[in-house]
């Protein structure tokens, strides 16, 4: 991982037996990623041991904020959101760098 970038940490929760509408959202949008200088550091399904856990933790990097913005209202993403929306129960987002030790 790069300290000069910006990271995103996406908590997913996905609603039970929309699996499938999801990773179909996924499949569409993550592509997009290299477009905006945008790179998928981890994408984890957990074994959600609890209801308060996620179901999937993605680690997402772009050089730039405004990178970052410009992926947020791509429009071929905006054309896919439907399929986010209906499912995934909730979401959290949490923005961050590195950390030098």
């Amino acid at each position: 991982m790069n300290n000069n970038r910006i990271y995103y940490t996406l908590l997913i929760h996905v609603i039970k037996d929309k699996y499938d509408i999801f990773n179909e959202y996924e499949k569409l949008v993550l592509p997009l990623l290299t477009k905006y200088n945008g790179k998928l550091e981890l994408r984890m399904k957990t074994d959600k041991k609890d209801e308060n856990s996620p179901d999937e933790i993605h680690i997402i990097s772009f050089d730039t904020e405004k990178d970052f913005q410009a992926y947020q209202i791509d429009e071929e993403r905006e054309k896919h959101r439907h399929l986010f929306e209906s499912s995934v129960e909730d979401s959290v987002l949490i923005k961050g760098n590195l950390i030098n030790n």
